[in-house]
């Protein structure tokens, strides 16, 4: 703010005036509103650290899991998200000139976005096997197809890795914790994702199937022999 000051007199001399307003340090949602962000792989993201006040922060001190990145005035950070620990909670602490005054802190959540990995078809359910195939992704490297189920099931971790993009899951592949208890017929669930430099670029959770044994399907098939065999006799 300005003004012009004079003396009631008969002299043309004006003086010029300043007045500076000022506020302390706070955090400002107005200036700054994202505190969450949701970006793919390989994006730039900027990200702001919500505070103001008049004179600007001294200090805005950037960090992230205990290591400073960037330290300085400027309240933007800039991260390129090329590697899927650039993901995560980014810490922003700001200090003005009042040594009475609280630097202020504010933590920036950027989470990754995983696109959807379309799924080409599914077979029929409860069969020996479940055969799933899923659409190829263009920038996928190689596939990692995971399994999950009933809690009495032992899944691995990992079921397949490799660039096909079909898996059968096969009944006697799946291991009981009480192999005297193993069920007839058992429910999978698998999940694709797709990699590309060691980082998911897309995932998809199939519709679980259902997998049973060899010896009901032979059941099965012997029973819808009869059947027929039968309908035959009685025509």
């Amino acid at each position: 703010y300005s003004c012009d000051a004079s003396a009631i007199v008969n002299e043309t001399n004006v003086d010029l005036c300043y007045l500076e307003v000022t506020y302390p340090l706070k955090k400002d949602y107005a200036f700054c509103p994202h505190v969450s962000h949701v970006a793919r792989i390989g994006q730039t993201l900027s990200i702001c650290c919500p505070v103001s006040s008049y004179p600007p922060p001294r200090t805005v001190t950037w960090t992230k899991n205990g290591t400073q990145l960037q330290q300085g005035s400027e309240t933007k950070l800039t991260i390129i998200l090329d590697k899927d620990d650039k993901f995560g909670n980014y810490t922003c602490s700001a200090s003005d000139d009042n040594p009475s005054t609280e630097p202020i802190e504010e933590v920036i959540t950027v989470m990754k976005k995983i696109s959807e990995l379309p799924v080409t078809s599914t077979n029929e359910t409860d069969t020996k096997a479940a055969k799933v195939e899923w659409t190829p992704h263009t920038q996928a490297e190689y596939y990692l197809v995971n399994i999950t189920g009933p809690e009495d099931v032992v899944f691995d971790d990992l079921v397949y890795v490799g660039k096909e993009t079909s898996l059968e899951i096969h009944y006697n592949t799946l291991v009981t914790k009480k192999a005297e208890n193993k069920p007839e017929r058992i429910e999978v669930c698998p999940v694709v994702s797709a990699f590309r430099n060691g980082t998911v670029i897309a995932r998809t959770t199939i519709t679980c199937l259902t997998v049973r044994s060899h010896q009901m399907t032979l059941k099965a098939d012997i029973a819808c022999f009869l059947l027929v065999f039968i309908g035959y006799l009685v025509w």
